[in-house]
C-alpha cells in the first residue's frame, strides 16, 4: 500500500531494494517527486498486494470515531472528517463477565443478582442460572441461560446482572434449549412500496440477489444420515447435501423435498435421469460425470466442481483439494468443461470447490479467490458452493474454526465480485461435522483390562471399537475418552491404551494424533471390568463410517436425546439373523 506522510529519513538500502522491487511488480503506480524527493502515488495507481475492502475502511474509522482504538494504532493515514452517531455503551461488570464465562466453559451453575423489567418483579432478586452461550443482537450482549426459578432457558441482559453469587451443579444442558439450537433462514428485501430504481439500490446496498439475500446451508448427510437427525436438521430448513444417489433416496424417504438436495458423488448413479426429473441438482465432480449428465439430462442446468489447485485438512486423508485429491476437475480444464456444456446445451449455473476439513481461514480465502476467477468464464453461473469441512475442536487442545473470521473474507469477495463484475451470487456452504461432531457420544463398557509388563502398556478393552468409530484407526483422530466408576467411589488415576473389541491390531482408540500408527496412552480412572466408558464427540463420521459387521457384530443401537430431556430409541440393536438375512447358499453346497 502506498502512503504519504510529512516524514523526512534516510533509505536503507534494503528499503531502496523493495522500492525497486516494488516498481517492477506495480510500474505505474509510483512515481519519484523530484522536488519532493519523495514517491508519491500515480493517478492510475491500483492496489498490487492488497484488495480494496470499504468495509475494512470504514469499519476502522468507526472504531477511531468511537474511541475504541487510537488513530496511532490504526493505518489510516489521513482521517476524514467524521462524526457518528455512537453506539449507546452497555456498562458490563467485569468481575461479573469473568464468572459468568468461567460457568460456561465449566458447566457450571451461578447465583445472580438480576434486575428484570417485568412488571411482576420490579425490583432486583437473586436467582440461579446455567449459563451455556453469549449471543448480541447488534447492541446488546445478553448471557444464554437456564433459569433455575421458572424452569426455562431465557436471555439474560449482562449489564442488568448486578453482581454474582457462589457456583453450584450445573442445571439443563445446552441441547435441550430448542430456541438457542435451532436456527432460521431469515430473507430479507426492498419495501414493496419503492419503486423500482429504489428497490435496484436497496438490494444493490444490502447485497440481495434476485431482491433478496439468502445463504443455503446445506447439511453433508454423510456425517450421520440417521432418519432422526435428517428430520431434526431439514425441519429447521437445512437443505441436503448427498454423496450418492442411494443417499438421495434415504433423503427423499425421510421427507426431504427433492429440489432441496445437491447430488455430489464419486459414483454416478444408474437412475440419474429420474433422480434429476423428481427435482434434485446434479453437481459434476469429473468431465465423464458431465458428458454423463449431459447424455441423461440434455438442455438441463447443471452445477460443476472444480478442485481450485489447494486444499487444506488435518491429515492428507481429509484433505480434498489439490494435485493429490481426485474429486472435482482440475481448474485448467475449464475449455473442455466449456465444451462439453455447448455440446449437450447445459447450462452451468452454481459452481463448486470444496477443499478438505482443516482450519485455515487463509486457504479458504484463496481458495474463494481463486473460485471468483473462474466464475467470470462462466457467465450463467448465479451460485457459489465453497462446501464444507469446518472443523471442529472435539479435544480441548484442538481448536475450531472461527466461522465470522472464516466467514468475512469470503463476504468481501463476493462484494468486491458484484462490484466489480456487475453480478451478484448467492452462496451455499455444506458443514456436516460442524453440525453434529460434539453431538454424539458412544457409551460402551468395559470388558478386561491386560497390560504387557512393566515395560509395556497397560490396556483397557471395550465393547465397541471400530465398528462405531473408525477415525482413530483411519486418521489418527482424537476423541475425549471418560471412564465412570460403576459404583460411586474415589479411585487412582492410570496410563491406558483403550483398544475396540475387534481382533484386529489396528482396533485403537488412542492413537498418536495424526498418526494411526502411533500408540498414545490415556490418563483415565482406574478401570475395572463392567465399568461404562464413553467415546465423546463422536456424532459425525463414526456411525456413519464404521467397519459394520465386522468379526460378525452387529449394529449397535442409536438413541435420541431429545430438548424436553427424554429419550428416544431411533435405531434398534441388530440381530444376528438381520446380519446375514441376505446371504444366499448356492444348491451345490446344500
Amino acid at each position: 500500500m502506498l502512503v504519504e506522510r510529512d516524514w523526512a529519513f534516510k533509505l536503507a538500502p534494503q528499503a531502496s531494494k523493495d522500492l525497486t522491487l516494488y516498481q517492477e511488480r506495480a510500474p505505474h503506480n509510483a512515481l519519484y517527486d523530484k522536488s519532493a524527493k519523495r514517491y508519491v502515488a500515480s493517478e492510475q495507481f491500483e492496489p498490487h498486494f492488497l484488495k480494496p475492502d470499504p468495509d475494512g475502511y470504514l469499519s476502522r474509522l468507526r472504531s477511531v470515531a468511537e474511541g475504541l482504538i487510537d488513530l496511532s494504532d490504526s493505518w489510516i493515514t489521513e482521517f476524514p472528517d467524521t462524526d457518528i452517531a455512537l453506539t449507546p455503551r452497555r456498562d458490563i461488570d467485569s468481575a461479573v463477565l469473568r464468572t459468568v464465562l468461567s460457568a460456561v466453559r465449566d458447566n457450571r451453575s451461578i447465583d445472580v443478582h438480576y434486575q428484570s423489567m417485568s412488571k411482576d418483579r420490579p425490583d432486583p432478586i437473586w436467582r440461579r442460572i446455567t449459563p451455556h452461550a453469549f449471543g448480541y443482537d447488534g447492541f446488546r450482549w445478553h448471557v444464554r441461560a437456564y433459569c433455575h426459578v421458572t424452569d426455562k432457558f431465557k436471555d439474560f441482559l449482562l449489564p442488568r446482572i448486578l453482581g454474582v453469587g457462589e457456583m453450584g451443579d450445573g442445571g439443563g444442558h445446552s441441547l435441550q434449549d430448542a430456541l438457542w439450537q435451532e436456527r432460521f433462514e431469515v430473507e430479507i428485501g426492498p419495501h414493496p412500496d419503492l419503486t423500482a430504481s429504489q428497490k435496484a439500490v436497496v438490494a444493490k446496498d444490502f447485497g440481495m440477489e434476485g431482491g433478496s439475500a439468502i445463504l443455503t446451508v446445506r447439511y453433508a448427510m454423510k456425517a450421520c444420515p440417521s432418519a432422526a437427525v435428517l428430520r431434526v436438521l431439514t425441519q429447521a430448513g437445512l437443505h441436503i447435501d448427498a454423496s450418492s444417489g442411494w443417499e438421495v433416496r434415504r433423503a427423499i424417504g425421510n421427507g426431504v423435498p427433492p429440489e432441496r438436495i445437491l447430488l455430489t458423488t464419486q459414483q454416478t448413479p444408474d437412475d440419474l435421469a429420474e433422480l434429476v426429473g423428481l427435482g434434485i441438482r446434479f453437481n459434476a465432480c469429473s468431465l465423464s460425470q458431465l458428458v454423463a449428465f449431459g447424455l441423461a439430462c440434455p438442455g438441463q442446468p447443471v452445477s460443476v466442481r472444480l478442485n481450485p489447485g489447494l486444499g487444506s485438512g488435518h491429515s492428507n486423508r481429509t484433505n480434498v483439494g489439490g494435485p493429490s485429491a481426485s474429486f472435482g476437475i482440475w481448474h485448467s480444464h475449464l475449455e473442455r468443461i466449456l465444451d462439453t456444456a455447448r455440446e449437450h446445451g447445459l447450462k452451468i449455473t452454481q459452481l463448486h470447490t470444496h477443499i478438505g476439513s482443516g482450519s485455515d481461514p487463509e486457504v479458504w480465502q484463496r481458495c474463494s479467490g481463486l473460485t471468483m476467477n473462474l466464475v467470470r468464464h462462466l457467465p450463467d453461473v448465479t451460485t457459489v458452493n465453497l462446501g464444507g469441512g469446518y472443523k471442529v475442536g472435539r479435544m480441548s487442545t484442538e481448536l475450531s474454526t472461527d466461522l465470522q473470521r472464516a466467514g468475512e473474507p469470503i463476504a468481501a469477495e463476493l462484494r468486491r465480485f458484484a462490484d466489480k463484475e456487475g453480478r451478484q451470487l448467492h452462496l451455499e456452504i455444506e458443514p456436516g461435522t460442524f453440525f453434529v461432531a460434539n453431538a454424539g457420544s458412544v457409551v460402551a463398557s468395559v470388558i478386561d483390562t491386560v497390560d504387557t509388563g512393566k515395560e509395556g502398556y497397560s490396556f483397557v478393552k471395550v465393547d465397541t471399537g471400530m465398528t462405531e468409530i473408525v477415525r482413530p484407526s483411519m486418521y489418527g483422530a482424537q476423541h475425549p475418552i471418560i471412564l465412570i466408576p460403576r459404583e460411586p467411589q474415589e479411585r487412582p488415576t492410570k496410563e491406558y491404551l483403550v483398544v475396540g473389541h475387534c481382533c484386529e491390531s489396528g482396533d485403537i482408540l488412542t492413537p498418536e494424533p495424526g498418526n494411526p500408527e502411533g500408540l498414545l496412552p490415556r490418563t483415565l480412572t482406574e478401570a475395572q471390568i463392567d465399568d461404562p466408558i464413553v467415546i465423546d464427540a463422536a456424532g459425525a463420521y463414526c456411525a456413519a463410517m464404521s467397519a459394520k459387521n465386522y468379526n460378525s457384530f452387529p449394529e449397535a443401537p442409536e438413541v435420541l436425546l431429545a430438548t424436553d430431556g427424554t429419550f428416544h430409541l431411533v435405531r434398534q440393536r441388530q440381530t444376528l439373523e438381520q446380519v446375514l438375512q441376505n446371504e444366499r447358499i448356492p444348491e451345490f453346497l446344500r
